[in-house]
């Protein structure tokens, strides 16, 4: 007689809870996790447990399908600062060449900076190192995330690219 008592009492904690969950959820429709929020206030543990488990369902759906996406403060953080240093750089720029090489079949040249970066022609157009101590080269953006390279502000442009 004991057990029945405790499932009645059971079932109608869940059918109240029932009741009074959509009015608490439909009070907070803009936050995601009001749900599960709501369930902190349910006062029977079975039922509490209930609704996190339905809860945390719903916010699995919801991520799975793209309704609902988790992000941590240090990549948005991240985010942020790279965002702030790409609008902050520069859109030409000028650095001494401390050394060259080519590769492939035509001969493309891979300029290695003052700095550190090293940058590689991608398109075939003869390139002019001068006679300058040291050679120096000019970077520029150019559309669609590429750049354009000239080499003491002499001769043509050349389309490069950054490898490190």
């Amino acid at each position: 007689m004991m057990a029945l008592s405790k499932t009645k009492y059971l079932i109608f904690a869940v059918m109240g809870f029932m009741v009074a969950a959509p009015m608490t959820v439909s009070a907070q429709t803009s936050v995601p996790l009001s749900g599960l929020y709501a369930c902190e206030s349910v006062a029977d543990k079975e039922a509490q447990l209930s609704c996190f488990r339905t809860e945390t369902a719903k916010l699995r759906v919801a991520e799975t399908s793209g309704d609902l996406s988790v992000v941590e403060t240090d990549s948005v953080a991240q985010f942020e600062q790279a965002k702030q240093n790409r609008a902050k750089a520069p859109k030409k720029r000028t650095l001494a060449i401390s050394s060259t090489s080519t590769y492939g079949r035509k001969g493309y040249i891979q300029f290695t900076l003052e700095n550190g970066e090293i940058w590689q022609q991608t398109e075939a157009e003869r390139v002019r190192l001068g006679k300058a101590e040291p050679d120096m080269l000019t970077i520029k953006k150019a559309s669609f995330g590429s750049f354009l390279a000239r080499v003491n502000d002499k001769g043509t442009s050349i389309r490069v690219k950054r490898i490190k």
